[in-house]
């Protein structure tokens, strides 16, 4: 369980500095010669972030969750992507707590 503590603690920071990240850009002119040190920085983070996931998290969960336990959440996953899309398409500017909250 320690292993698995560990894992999720590292990822929700990684998630903490993936939206200050994005904040930082919001506020940032392309033309600023900090944008493009942030865009580099986010896509290292990124990229380290979903290598871990698919590498190790994804395959423990996969252990952790029986058939139906992740059929569910897979669908629960896939409506909100479908929602934030339509939502992303017809302009609307989503209000989503930032991933690292630990507020519900």
């Amino acid at each position: 369980m320690k292993e698995a503590d560990e894992i999720a603690f590292e990822g929700h920071e990684e998630h903490g500095v993936v939206d200050r990240l994005f904040d930082e850009l919001g506020k940032t002119k392309p033309a600023d010669k900090r944008w493009g040190a942030l865009m580099s920085v986010l896509k290292e983070s990124l990229e380290h972030h979903i290598e871990e996931e698919e590498e190790e998290l994804f395959k423990k969960a996969r252990k952790s969750f029986d058939t139906e336990t992740a059929t569910e959440m897979a669908e629960k996953f896939t409506a909100l992507k479908k929602k934030f899309v339509t939502e992303l398409k017809a302009g609307k500017k989503l209000k989503q707590k930032p991933s690292h909250s630990l507020e519900k």
